[in-house]
């Protein structure tokens, strides 16, 4: 996803497709949540894919992810 809340309710959104080092470094210092499930996000920011945020996952989700037995977060109810 492209866009995520801070804790102070501020909306950002990953636009660029390169951040500067120091850019960068200050995003992922910040605290971002998920607008739909307020859960906390990672900041992606690499020279592979487009800077996007991520749900944290713990270790046990990793595997079961791995696994195939877990479900993507945020999925289209009928």
């Amino acid at each position: 996803m492209f866009s995520a809340v801070t804790s102070s309710g501020k909306t950002v959104y990953l636009m660029k497709e390169r951040y500067a080092a120091t850019e960068a470094s200050e995003l992922r210092k910040t605290k971002f949540f998920c607008p739909v499930c307020r859960e906390q996000l990672d900041v992606k920011i690499g020279s592979l894919k487009a800077p996007h945020f991520a749900h944290k996952q713990n270790k046990s989700e990793r595997m079961l992810t791995y696994s195939g037995a877990i479900c993507k977060k945020h999925t289209a109810k009928a």
